[in-house]
C-alpha cells in the first residue's frame, strides 16, 4: 500500500469517526446494535471509497506522473547532451579564436618591425637629403665665389 493510499484511508477513517461521533451525540445511541451496524457499514464504505479513489484518481495520476518523470528525464538527458555538444563547439571556437589572436599578434609584431625599418630608412634618406642640400648649397656658394673670382680676374685682365 502506497503512502497516498494510506493517507486517503486515514482521511476517510477520520471522516467516519467524526460522523459516528456526531451521530452518537445527536441520537444519544452509543454502543448499541444499530450503532455497530452503522459503524461497520460506514467502515466498509470507507474502505470501498478508498479503493475507488485509488483506482480512479491515484493510479492514473501516478501513471501520468511516471510518464511525465520519464519525459522530463529524457528531456534532461537531451539537454545535457546538447549542452555538452555546445560546450565542445564553444571550446573549438575559443581555440580557433585564440589561434587567430596569436596570428594577429604575430602580424602586428612583424608590421611593427617593418614600420620601424621603414621609418629608420626614411630618416636616413632625410638625413642624406639634408646633407645633399647642404652640399648643393655649398656648391652654389662655391660656384658663385668662383664666378665672382673669374669676373674679378677678368676685370683685372681687362684693366691690365
Amino acid at each position: 500500500m502506497s503512502k497516498i493510499v494510506r493517507r486517503v484511508f486515514i482521511l476517510n477513517f477520520l471522516i467516519l469517526l467524526i460522523g459516528l461521533f456526531s451521530y452518537s451525540q445527536l441520537t444519544q445511541i452509543l454502543f448499541e446494535k444499530e450503532f455497530f451496524y452503522l459503524a461497520g457499514t460506514l467502515f466498509l464504505s470507507s474502505c470501498i471509497i478508498t479503493f475507488l479513489i485509488y483506482k480512479t484518481i491515484i493510479t492514473p495520476l501516478t501513471f501520468d506522473l511516471n510518464n511525465t518523470k520519464k519525459e522530463f528525464e529524457k528531456f534532461n538527458e537531451d539537454m545535457k547532451k546538447s549542452n555538452h555538444q555546445k560546450a565542445f563547439e564553444l571550446e573549438l571556437i575559443n581555440t580557433t579564436l585564440q589561434e587567430k589572436v596569436k596570428e594577429q599578434r604575430e602580424l602586428n609584431e612583424s608590421l611593427e618591425s617593418k614600420l620601424i625599418l621603414e621609418i629608420q630608412s626614411k630618416e636616413k634618406k632625410e638625413i642624406l637629403l639634408v646633407h645633399q642640400s647642404r652640399l648643393a648649397g655649398i656648391g652654389k656658394v662655391a660656384i658663385n665665389s668662383v664666378q665672382a673670382c673669374e669676373e674679378t680676374i677678368n676685370s683685372v685682365n681687362f684693366l691690365l
